[in-house]
């Protein structure tokens, strides 16, 4: 069972999603929100108690820099040997506020909450990456992410301004649905390779492109901030229910080759239901996908310190 859903009262409508799909002691897995990425870098030789203890040091120092009560930060860590110095280690420390958590922990108390998992880490659940190759991950929802991978491992989490929800929220304006408009964007296709104009037949068409364009500069942005080249830009998301949003991105990155996030365990040609509307819903079989998996480092759905 799967679909998207808008709403105005979140808890009714969590307990709504429950009673359809009969998942009262079903475990349920969803993302992180409103959490913050920090990296240090570490021998990669040190025992764990000396790693601990050199994590939360740095942890509270970044915390006095920032004005920032530690004590009111939950936190975790993974970790990704550096790829120009195998004798360091970089820890890639996620955190958010405890209140936060806990109010939306709260919201299900009635149910088996079994993982929170940050999405632009938990999305890679549906990607093989190339050990070989520089690739990345633009996750498109309400926020916008892009996940850097340095042959295989996790290089780094980054945050840009612009977001598909611009789109939504301009549209569901005019419309006065959100489910309206969200349909219409899945009927807004891209079809020019050339200028960046509006085209016949896609009316909302001015409200998507002038968002492409700036989030196409701050990629590129960030693509020039990572320094080195990139293989393969892969995108997932809300935004990829805009018909070709990937070759407008192709289009426009100087030939880097640009592909839609497909789960890797379907097979395309077996499928009753077609492939755009199982990867419409990526971040949510991401999710799934970490709640069955075991030792999951980035749970945040206890209240755990460390780990």
């Amino acid at each position: 069972s799967f679909g998207v859903k808008f709403y105005e009262d979140l808890s009714k409508t969590i307990d709504q999603i429950v009673a359809e799909t009969n998942s009262t002691k079903v475990p349920i897995s969803i993302n992180l929100t409103n959490e913050f990425y920090d990296y240090f870098s570490y021998f990669a030789l040190l025992n764990k108690n000396a790693l601990k203890k050199s994590i939360d040091i740095d942890f509270e120092m970044l915390c006095a820099e920032k004005g920032i009560n530690k004590d009111e930060i939950e936190r975790k860590n993974i970790f990704a040997i550096d790829q120009d110095n195998p004798q360091q280690m970089k820890a890639i420390n996620v955190s958010a506020e405890k209140a936060l958590l806990d109010s939306r922990r709260d919201l299900f108390s009635k149910y088996n909450l079994h993982t929170i998992q940050p999405l632009p880490i938990g999305i890679m659940n549906l990607v093989k990456l190339d050990e070989d190759q520089n690739q990345l991950i633009v996750n498109m929802e309400e926020k916008t992410t892009l996940t850097f991978c340095e042959n295989g491992q996790i290089y780094s989490i980054q945050e840009i301004e612009s977001s598909i929800g611009e789109v939504l929220r301009k549209i569901t304006k005019i419309e006065n649905s959100e489910t309206k408009a969200y349909e219409i964007m899945k009927n807004i296709t891209i079809t020019s390779q050339e200028l960046d104009t509006m085209q016949d037949g896609n009316e909302y068409l001015e409200y998507v492109v002038p968002v492409l364009f700036k989030m196409l500069n701050e990629i590129k942005e960030k693509m020039n901030e990572f320094g080195k080249q990139i293989h393969k830009v892969y995108f997932t998301g809300t935004g990829i229910i805009i018909n070709n949003v990937d070759m407008y991105f192709q289009d426009r990155l100087n030939d880097i080759e640009c592909d839609l996030i497909k789960p890797e365990f379907l097979d395309s040609q077996s499928l009753k239901i077609g492939i755009k509307d199982y990867i419409e819903v990526n971040s949510a079989i991401s999710l799934a996908l970490s709640g069955l998996s075991n030792g999951n480092e980035l749970n945040f759905a206890g209240k755990t310190g460390f780990k």
